[in-house]
């Protein structure tokens, strides 16, 4: 057993916890720390791997955590969900460093795992065999946030060869992913393959990525629900309209450090009780946890120096990958990171349990397959 292969092992075993078991995640996270503790004190660790965007907006993120622990606007131990992040993001990247021509397959198996749980799950519920699951604004939007990563991670062996994708496959994903009903992830999708589209033939694959999209949606029979346009009447909108206010709310009120990490739901609550009463529901109303917004959400709880912080933890490594995105598996890795800041703007908050697990071993990922590329053009 070696570093390399035990991040190997730990990269497994964050997929299937995040996939099936994301109650195991806090685990994972600090099992993450083992392979780069080991790698360090064998020297086999690269000079500079913590001279990362990722990690540095993750580190500014952490003082402005500590700063309102300080000021008793969070808890301290808050900080645990800033560590989970940076042990996911050490585990990406170290994985990329030791293995940058192996990603793509690994992602490619990573799709077919989700296929073969989401179709595998589908078919049990219409035998009977697997209970309903317990479907909310919480547990739809991950379903949706994985599908669309398997969806892209299934294509890009395709695009990088330069063929067409496989038709039947193509509309299963498609299915999955409309099934979960959420519209802004089947665009986010969409816009994130996009940065494969270099010749005609790319331009032709993404264009029969949508068409699978609509295929799907006609197949699944809510053309109704993707037709539907914005109105406080629709739930869903209602919801994130409450929180969108209550979250502005907080930002005028605490614009330069915010009200707390980990503290919206309670401060928000004022807020969002005085929307409700300005616009009374025609639908049982469903108390959602976060902003359902990455920008809202962070400029909230955290203000202008947070928010800044984790942005720049997102660009930095995206503007640098889509410089290298004629790369296969520097394009993945890049349509996955446009899909997670698009699918943040409209779900659920970025520090969640097994979402931050996949968003930072993604970055991770990026930013070593970066740091690789530069070592092996160096002579």
């Amino acid at each position: 057993m070696t570093p390399q292969r035990l991040t190997v092992f730990l990269a497994v075993a964050a997929a299937l916890t995040a996939a099936l078991k994301p109650g195991w995640i806090d685990t994972v996270a600090v099992a993450s720390l083992l392979p780069l503790a080991w790698a360090r004190a064998r020297r086999e660790l690269p000079r500079g791997f913590f001279r990362d965007p990722v990690f540095l907006g993750l580190t500014a993120f952490a003082g402005v955590v500590l700063l309102q622990a300080l000021l008793g606007r969070s808890a301290p131990a808050t900080l645990g969900a800033v560590g989970r992040a940076a042990a996911f993001w050490g585990l990406g990247k170290f994985l990329a460093l030791s293995y940058p021509h192996r990603l793509l397959r690994g992602w490619q198996v990573f799709a077919l795992g989700i296929l073969v749980l989401g179709g595998g799950s589908w078919l049990l519920l219409q035998i009977g065999l697997l209970a309903p699951p317990g479907l909310n604004f919480d547990s739809i939007p991950r379903a949706a946030l994985f599908f669309g990563i398997a969806f892209l991670a299934a294509l890009a062996p395709c695009l990088a060869a330069n063929h067409l994708p496989p038709w039947g496959p193509t509309l299963l994903l498609a299915l999955l992913l409309v099934s979960t009903g959420r519209r802004a992830t089947l665009v986010a999708v969409t816009v994130a393959a996009l940065i494969w589209v270099r010749r005609p033939l790319h331009a032709v694959a993404v264009g029969s990525i949508a068409v699978a999209m609509a295929t799907a949606v006609l197949l699944s029979g809510q053309a109704g629900r993707f037709m539907e346009g914005f109105s406080l009447h629709s739930p869903s909108t209602y919801e994130r309209v409450a929180v969108w206010s209550a979250a502005s709310h907080l930002f005028v009120e605490h614009p330069l450090l915010g009200c707390g990490f980990k503290t919206f739901k309670t401060k928000a609550s004022p807020h969002v009780e005085a929307f409700r009463a300005a616009h009374p529901a025609a639908h049982t109303p469903e108390r959602l946890d976060d902003a359902h917004n990455l920008v809202l959400h962070l400029a909230a709880e955290t203000g202008i120096l947070g928010l800044g912080a984790i942005l720049a933890a997102f660009i930095a490594p995206l503007a640098a990958i889509w410089r290298h995105r004629a790369d296969p598996t520097a394009a993945l890795l890049g349509s996955l990171g446009i899909l997670l800041l698009l699918h943040l703007q409209l779900h659920m908050h970025l520090f969640s349990g097994n979402v931050a697990a996949i968003t930072f071993t993604i970055l991770g990922q990026t930013t070593g397959l970066l740091a690789a590329r530069t070592n092996e053009a160096t002579p």
